[in-house]
């Protein structure tokens, strides 16, 4: 464990710590019941008089990002499921998973981004196999003449 941490505004190293929190990262199901990494981490002041922000909270580098909920690995589970099947379908196969209810959010945060790739790839895909069609028209025109 570091005894220091580097704003994220400014770049500057700070040893003084602030306070104490224990903070919850929702994780992927174990045996089918939701589990959670619990963490203590600290909470610095920033050593930089000038800089905007007063106090930062330190980061596990590959578990935490500022305001994440999940664990990166529950978090690219949720967003393929989401891209997969979307919507109500998505929310299902995740609770029979055991995903927590709180990282089922996800799922709704990003159905409708979702729904929308889907339909961007469908569109893509009809105006491909519209191009390729008209390709063999005129081929074969150009080859009857």
């Amino acid at each position: 464990m570091s005894t220091s941490a580097s704003c994220p505004t400014c770049g500057v190293s700070s040893k003084r710590v602030h306070s104490l929190y224990e903070r919850m990262l929702a994780d992927t199901a174990i045996a089918g019941r939701s589990s959670y990494v619990v963490l203590q981490v600290r909470r610095f002041l920033c050593s930089n008089t000038d800089c905007e922000r007063r106090t930062f909270v330190e980061q596990v580098d590959g578990l935490t990002k500022a305001y994440a909920r999940t664990t990166p690995l529950l978090r690219e589970i949720l967003e393929k499921i989401t891209l997969a099947l979307a919507g109500r379908a998505g929310s299902r196969l995740a609770s029979t998973l055991g995903v927590s209810r709180r990282a089922l959010s996800l799922i709704d945060k990003y159905s409708g981004a979702a729904i929308l790739a889907q339909s961007a790839t469908r569109y893509r895909q009809a105006v491909h196999f519209q191009a390729a069609a008209l390709v063999a028209v005129i081929s074969r025109q150009t080859a009857n003449r």
